[in-house]
């Protein structure tokens, strides 16, 4: 009965590792994407780039140019916040937002994710905007705050993060990567303990 537990537990241990989106971290220790990050059951990878919502996605004005629609946009912030601003050994992208590329303040970061809207579904011309801006922040209060805006970008309503030092555009894609994630250091650490239980077991 006690290996079939341990079984179990490994089984359950691995898959809960290998869930962990993998973090792309540059030499400087700063946060520049993720692989992998689950969005409603599908798989995305993002970068954090400034830029306007034009200049980043093919003139922002047409569903094709966004990963994401409107209705998907808040579950990808709330994404970003439960699996890539999490401290870790990786770095504590959490508690100080300026360790993630495009955030210079270690106070506060908005983090801007695009969907699009078709205002008039016969109309594809109609196309609005929806941005879900996040606020990764080091005071609890203002931390992990999801914040919806609509805008028309042809009217003049594009927003530029390169004019401010406390926010960032997540650019979204449909994940690429055909191999297996690598397990994170605590993952391993969790299959090990489960590996010395089954050890000590057997010498029970």
């Amino acid at each position: 009965m006690k290996k079939i537990f341990l079984a179990v537990s490994l089984f359950f241990i691995s898959n809960f590792v290998y869930a962990i989106p993998s973090l792309i971290i540059d030499s400087n220790g700063e946060l520049t994407g993720a692989r992998d990050v689950d969005v409603n059951g599908n798989m995305y990878d993002v970068d954090f780039q400034d830029g306007t919502c034009a200049s980043l996605f093919g003139g922002c004005d047409d569903a094709g140019d966004l990963a994401l629609s409107a209705s998907d946009v808040d579950a990808a912030t709330a994404a970003l916040f439960s699996s890539v601003f999490v401290d870790s050994l990786d770095g504590n992208f959490d508690s100080d937002p300026s360790l993630t590329m495009g955030c210079e303040t270690p106070t506060l970061c908005s983090i801007i994710t695009a969907g699009y809207f078709l205002a008039d579904p016969f109309d594809p011309d109609s196309m609005d905007v929806v941005f879900s801006i996040g606020s990764n922040s080091d005071e609890e209060q203002l931390d992990d705050i999801i914040a919806p805006y609509t805008t028309d970008i042809s009217a003049g309503g594009d927003i530029n993060t390169s004019a401010f030092d406390v926010s960032v555009f997540a650019v979204w894609s449909v994940a690429t990567s055909s191999s297996v994630p690598e397990p994170s250091i605590l993952g391993l650490m969790f299959i090990g303990l489960a590996g010395i239980s089954l050890r000590l077991s057997k010498n029970t």
